[in-house]
């Protein structure tokens, strides 16, 4: 034991140079872990395998493999994909025809509970009256939006949550199904896009009181629009409550009300703020 201890002056055999090491030692220690590693890789033999479908026998691929055992070169553990859509095929073709949750043994069976009985409420209502498809038994007319009853329900529903404040009734321009049939004031000033834009040339884009020149210009009617309808309306003997927009008489009413403002002077441009101060409806309208 005391003679392998000793350590000698030698030389490595695979990078020549010298260590110190034991009388049975041939390898430095930079090389002993490298030398190891090499002789691992080279211990193990690899085979090429052959894969064939395990349905049809056909070849799909070569595969290398490490022989740390017995390896056949023939291994039949893969499909193809012609059987792949054929078994696929087979299956469906199968399963329409005898599909188990189709028949009304095996169903009632999944429906078991603890104590043998069946609860009817757990089979669809469509196979309780002997439909195929849910699709079958609605357009046989068991439609139950169609019926009476539930029309009748749905009404006094919503006419209960109404009158109780649980549903805000919206009407005018904000209802879901407003088409339009709006007051004469409102419809009028939207056809008056074009004379606003030559009061806004006229007075070069700035505000009569103090001179502001940006985005948030307004033009403000010197007359009131109310006034200016009531006084068309007066002379052509019209009553403005039974007008309504689009009709005959609306036409006739904006082509007079279009003229007067294109003949007299009427409007002025002002910035959002002195608008505020001196149209108080506005100023309502805001707050």
């Amino acid at each position: 034991m005391q003679y392998l201890s000793i350590k000698f002056e030698k030389l490595c055999k695979n990078c020549s140079g010298s260590f110190l090491g034991t009388a049975k030692q041939t390898l430095c220690d930079n090389c002993r872990p490298l030398v190891k590693s090499q002789h691992r890789v080279n211990s193990f033999k690899t085979i090429i395998q052959r894969v064939h479908c395990k349905y049809c026998n056909d070849f799909i691929c070569y595969v290398e493999k490490k022989q740390t055992r017995e390896i056949k070169e023939i291994v039949f553990n893969r499909v193809c994909d012609n059987c792949k859509i054929k078994n696929r095929m087979i299956k469906s073709k199968f399963m329409r025809s005898n599909n188990p949750m189709n028949n009304d043994s095996t169903v009632r069976k999944a429906m078991l509970t603890r104590h043998g009985e069946i609860k009817d409420k757990a089979i669809p209502l469509y196979k309780r009256l002997g439909f195929k498809s849910h699709l079958e038994y609605m357009k046989s007319g068991y439609n139950p939006m169609k019926s009476t009853a539930t029309i009748s329900k749905l009404k006094s529903t919503v006419r209960r949550k109404i009158n109780d404040g649980e549903i805000v009734y919206k009407r005018g321009a904000c209802h879901h199904n407003f088409k339009g049939t709006r007051s004469v004031n409102k419809s009028i000033r939207d056809e008056l896009k074009n004379w606003r834009k030559q009061v806004l040339k006229h007075y070069e884009y700035k505000c009569a009181e103090c001179g502001v020149h940006n985005n948030k210009l307004h033009v403000h009617h010197i007359e009131p629009l109310n006034l200016i309808i009531s006084k068309i309306c007066k002379e052509l003997n019209i009553d403005i409550k039974g007008v309504k927009s689009g009709t005959n008489e609306f036409n006739v009413i904006k082509e007079a009300v279009i003229l007067y403002h294109n003949s007299n002077d009427i409007g002025v441009v002002l910035c959002s703020d002195c608008h505020d101060k001196i149209d108080k409806y506005y100023h309502k309208q805001k707050t």
